[in-house]
């Protein structure tokens, strides 16, 4: 995963010989959310509904729906699905290297797999060969940027205070998401999973257990269990954790993944974890992180799974900018710490597109210097090989992608409404959630009194 710049240029040319547009990800990747009975393939487009009658008998049409269908005909054709549209603003700009479509297409679950794809009928499904599954929103969390559909903690703030009140009217009510269906309703989406399982399987090369908090989902461990009865040694398995549970959670989850390495059921077994600063920043972002016992987790995890590797997801929003060079160098420490010869600790860094409030595009130039700073420091640890433990060109690729994702505005109307939003959400959340932005952010002042201004015009 997260290949280099030369793979990537090499399958460039095989991606462009099929179509301009053409995408891996729309066939062989696919987020399946059970709960609410949602999917989409790769995490930029929306995802969109499935309908429990395109189950019946075909459990499969979990990932092979009516809108992929259509998508990976307008792909082959050359044409660009409107759902995709980060990544074509991404390939238009000139100071973008690369775009998610293009990174992502070097993976291993991809690129051996580009001519079969090429030459099998459009309307024949097919398995994807990575897939992350999530059961329920049950959540212990409440991210900045989540909402009641994946997180039931939101819910409970939501049903508790109401919905947010930002420039064009409430936020989060309960018309603006699908919510996942309550525990003792009949789900079609998690039964089709189980029927559809044993087929997928052989195709699966990496298979990854995301929420919600998956620790605390009983579907979690029964498919652990599945696992370790059912070996696929082509198989990556990851199970998503925000590390923020009682220690008993972590110690079940440990002894079951260590049951399956013992049994040798899959090629290895991995940890994904999300955050997008550091310190107190992110636990602001993160309501119900304890950052110093998350740190203390995840070097449990890389010291009890010494050939085990850990995927950090960064979401990379307006707040993650000031501690970035805190968090990079934390990284580097981790990388150095955990390294065994190869490369245990991963990340990536999608930018956040949506709420607009938290999306770094409402920074000021101020905000860009820093951003060259922290690539400076990743250029500064660059390495040319796993053998080494530093930043990748790709890693600085993408970060670069992201400072220039921050400078092209939309309109100065969307800047406007953005900024104004970023004052009225914050400023609820602190009397919710009996926080202090300031307190907290004092280097980001600025912004604050900035976007505070924008409410009074």
């Amino acid at each position: 995963m997260f290949g280099d710049k030369a793979r990537i240029d090499e399958m460039l040319e095989k991606l462009n010989r099929v179509s301009p547009t053409f995408c891996g990800a729309k066939w062989l990747h696919a987020t399946i959310h059970l709960g609410s009975g949602e999917t989409h393939s790769c995490y930029l487009p929306p995802v969109h509904k499935i309908e429990p009658e395109n189950l019946i008998d075909n459990p499969g049409g979990l990932h092979n729906t009516p809108e992929k269908m259509e998508q990976r005909q307008q792909m082959m054709k050359g044409e660009r699905p409107s759902g995709c549209h980060l990544c074509w603003a991404a390939e238009d700009d000139p100071n973008v290297d690369y775009s998610d479509r293009q990174l992502r297409s070097v993976d291993d679950w991809i690129m051996p797999h580009l001519d079969q794809l090429v030459e099998a009928p459009l309307e024949k499904p097919v398995y994807p060969t990575y897939l992350e599954i999530s059961f329920s929103n049950k959540c212990n969390f409440k991210c900045s940027y989540c909402s009641p559909q994946f997180s039931t903690s939101w819910k409970a703030e939501i049903d508790k205070f109401g919905p947010y009140k930002l420039t064009e009217g409430p936020y989060l009510h309960e018309s603006h998401y699908r919510l996942p269906l309550k525990p003792d309703q009949h789900n079609p989406y998690v039964e089709a999973f189980w029927q559809w399982l044993p087929d997928l399987y052989p195709h699966l090369q990496y298979l990854r257990v995301t929420g919600g908090e998956p620790l605390i989902v009983d579907d979690t461990y029964k498919l652990l269990n599945w696992i370790g009865d059912h070996p696929n040694p082509n198989l990556v398995l990851s199970v998503n954790s925000n590390f923020g549970l009682p220690e008993k959670y972590q110690k079940k989850l440990f002894a079951d993944l260590k049951k399956i390495e013992a049994a040798k059921a899959v090629r290895s077994v991995d940890m994904f974890t999300s955050v997008d600063t550091y310190g107190a920043h992110a636990e602001y972002l993160r309501t119900g992180m304890d950052f110093s016992e998350f740190d203390k987790s995840i070097r449990e995890y890389l010291t009890e799974f010494s050939s085990s590797s850990l995927s950090i997801m960064c979401t990379f929003n307006a707040l993650s900018v000031i501690g970035f060079g805190d968090f990079l160098q934390w990284l580097l420490e981790l990388r150095r710490t955990f390294h065994n010869g190869t490369r245990r600790v991963y990340i990536d860094t999608p930018h956040l597109n949506g709420p607009s409030y938290l999306n770094a595009k409402t920074l000021t130039p101020r905000y860009w210097k820093l951003m060259e700073q922290h690539i400076a420091f990743c250029e500064a640890h660059l390495v040319d090989n796993e053998k080494q433990a530093g930043f990748t060109a790709a890693e600085v690729a993408r970060l670069r992608r992201v400072l220039s994702f921050m400078k092209n505005i939309p309109s100065p109307d969307w800047l406007t409404t953005a900024r104004r939003d970023f004052y009225f959400f914050f400023k609820e959340h602190d009397r919710r959630r009996r926080t202090s932005f300031l307190d907290v952010f004092p280097e980001m002042e600025d912004h604050w009194e900035m976007c505070r201004q924008f409410v009074e015009l």
